[in-house]
C-alpha cells in the first residue's frame, strides 16, 4: 500500500482488512451469478465482517445483508434484498 494512501487510512481512523482464507472461502461458495473476484471477495468481506456496504452496484443487494448507496442513506441504513438471517458458518 502506498504510504500516502496508507497515511490518509489512519488519520481517518479506518483500518485496512486483510483477505483471510474465510473470506475467500465465502466468496468462492456464494450462489451468486456474478462471477467478478473482487465483488465477490469485498461482499464476503462485508458479511464475515458484519461491515456496512457502500456502493451504488445494486448486484451486491443478492448477497449481503446491507448496503447504503448515497451520502444521504448514510443515517438512513437500508436492507439490502438479501434475506437469510446469521452469518456464514464456515460450510461450502
Amino acid at each position: 500500500m502506498p504510504q500516502e494512501l496508507l497515511a490518509a487510512v489512519m488519520a481517518s481512523g479506518l483500518q485496512t482488512l486483510a483477505i483471510s482464507d474465510l473470506h475467500a472461502e465465502l466468496a468462492a461458495a456464494f450462489d451468486w451469478d456474478h462471477r467478478d473476484p473482487w465483488d465477490r471477495i469485498l461482499a464476503a468481506q462485508g458479511r464475515l465482517e458484519h461491515c456496512t456496504f457502500v456502493s451504488t452496484d445494486v448486484v451486491f443487494d443478492n448477497v449481503l445483508h446491507e448496503r447504503i448507496w448515497t451520502a444521504g442513506d448514510l443515517f438512513k441504513r437500508q436492507p439490502a434484498r438479501y434475506s437469510r438471517p446469521g452469518d456464514y458458518d464456515g460450510r461450502v
